[in-house]
């Protein structure tokens, strides 16, 4: 039998560290798309995707950045962005909207 969280539903399934784990890049896109559509630090904080990144960062800090640190290294990569695009410079981010390898701009993965 599964392990429950004690929440009111009583058949939610407790959350696991292999469950954040397993859906990390899912988390770090969610706050990449956060920040492209101009949420503030304020703002970004109350979501899901911010509380389960600080879950990971606070059980395991070694393997998981602190999301501050993600919040300020994608509003950078970005701003760059933006920047390089207003040059007439092509862009550090790829189709998909993560840094591509070894651009002048090239950040660290997400992980």
């Amino acid at each position: 039998m599964a392990e429950r969280n004690g929440s009111a539903q009583g058949d939610v399934p407790a959350l696991t560290l292999g469950h954040l784990e397993g859906r990390y890049p899912a988390y770090c896109k969610a706050l990449k798309i956060l920040i492209r559509e101009g949420k503030t630090l304020s703002q970004i904080p109350r979501t899901l995707c911010w509380h389960r990144l600080v879950m990971l960062h606070e059980c395991m800090p070694r393997q998981y950045r602190d999301p501050l640190l993600h919040y300020g290294m994608n509003k950078r990569a970005l701003a760059a962005d933006e920047a390089a695009k207003r040059r007439g410079i092509g862009s550090s981010l790829d189709h998909t909207g993560a840094v591509k390898e070894g651009g002048a701009n090239a950040l660290p993965s997400c992980k």
